[in-house]
């Protein structure tokens, strides 16, 4: 029986990836043709390199594929480096075999020796556990029906939607970094990478993305999405330009008034905060504790490092330290001495386990000890926004 190479993709092999991939994930004609031209597209992205994308060869024939997604993620003030892993999956022919398994293996390996601090990846349940991958964040929907934001009045403010254009980048951009880094975390984006991503064509007429101009043409909202009543992120800065998303969500499907239209958002963000206002929404929340957006450390200590100056801040103490010991975080602040194993540790950092989680999971430690678990994390609202998913 043959035996499975692994190695770096290279060109001569992507459009058989790609082909395979698409045939696997998508789950109708017309998605697998948009996940397609996706991935064909991705050497195209500023940050791909081909080091970073693993093939499985069994006779020389794709059958499996991985890929490292380089993020940037701002935590709170500092920046960690993230190896995103992205199409995971084994030709249907060949599956029970452990091909995915060894490409995770070498994967992770490759990630330690590029010296990343965390991997990120959204995961099938429970398969992930095996490689270290705990469960880091929620996951948010805002929605409402076509009638509801088709009743949204006119505020007469001069607002307008129209599609995107190229140069509404930079105003994308902007809008993006003022709702998402007042967040404990998000992706740092540059002009470039937006400039890929948002390369899009039209679909039944729908552009991928749509804006929002003031009286005075200056870039207020956006939102993106294949289909009007799935918009896969969403950002605006006051009431009117919620209110011009709305009404014009209401007048694109006007016959089809009980469509439940979903906005991929946070309830605290600017846009569902004014949509609550405005008409009557539904709030989502959804999570797998064996599933979902999924991390783990790569290089624990420089990812300690790195994050130290934060915790410093938070706690308001220069003696705080933070340390790797045995899969395990030593957090010392001169007075107290906790030690949290590097999974629960991740939760904390990201937000998945809140207060009453912190004395479940915590109860042998003095309350002392545990309410200085919660200064450190308090509860957050957060994820990545869908331009980032992967």
């Amino acid at each position: 029986m043959s035996e499975l190479v692994i190695q770096h993709a290279s060109p001569a092999v992507w459009e058989r990836v790609v082909e395979l991939g698409s045939q696997i994930f998508a789950r109708s004609e017309q998605e697998r043709q948009h996940m397609f031209q996706g991935w064909l597209s991705a050497p195209h992205d500023p940050m791909f390199r081909w080091e970073n994308v693993l093939v499985g060869l069994l006779d020389g024939e794709v059958v499996a594929h991985v890929s490292i997604v380089p993020r940037v993620l701002r935590y709170g003030q500092v920046e960690l480096t993230a190896g995103g892993i992205g199409g995971v999956y084994a030709h249907p022919d060949y599956r029970q075999r452990g091909f995915p398994t060894a490409l995770m293996h070498e994967v992770i390996r490759c990630m330690k020796e590029a010296g990343y601090h965390l991997s990120l990846l959204d995961g099938i349940p429970r398969y992930y556990d095996r490689f270290g991958y705990v469960t880091l964040w929620r996951n948010y929907t805002t929605s409402f029906t076509a009638r509801e934001a088709g009743l949204v009045p006119d505020d007469n403010a001069g607002y307008h939607v129209r599609p995107f254009v190229q140069t509404d980048l930079q105003g994308i951009l902007a809008l993006y970094e003022k709702e998402w880094d007042k967040r404990p975390f998000g992706v740092r984006r540059t002009l470039d990478w937006l400039r890929y991503r948002l390369d899009r064509v039209s679909q039944d007429g729908n552009p991928f993305v749509y804006v929002v101009e003031d009286q005075y043409g200056h870039l207020c909202a956006y939102s993106c999405g294949w289909q009007i009543d799935n918009r896969i992120e969403v950002a605006a800065e006051n009431r009117s330009a919620t209110a011009a998303l709305l009404r014009h969500t209401g007048a694109v499907l006007a016959d089809q008034p009980d469509t439940m239209v979903k906005w991929l958002d946070m309830p605290d963000s600017c846009a569902s905060r004014h949509a609550a206002r405005l008409c009557g929404v539904n709030y989502t929340t959804w999570s797998s504790y064996h599933g979902g957006w999924r991390g783990r450390f790569i290089y624990t200590q420089a990812a300690l490092e790195t994050v130290q100056p934060e915790l410093i801040r938070r706690l308001g103490d220069m003696n705080a330290s933070v340390e790797s010991e045995d899969s395990c975080v030593m957090l010392c602040t001169g007075k107290q001495y906790i030690r949290v194993p590097e999974t629960l540790w991740l939760q904390l950092m990201f937000g998945y386990l809140d207060s009453e989680d912190v004395d479940e999971w915590f109860a042998e430690l003095h309350n002392d000890e545990r309410m200085l678990l919660k200064q450190m994390f308090p509860p957050v609202v957060n994820g990545l926004a869908g331009l980032d998913w992967f």
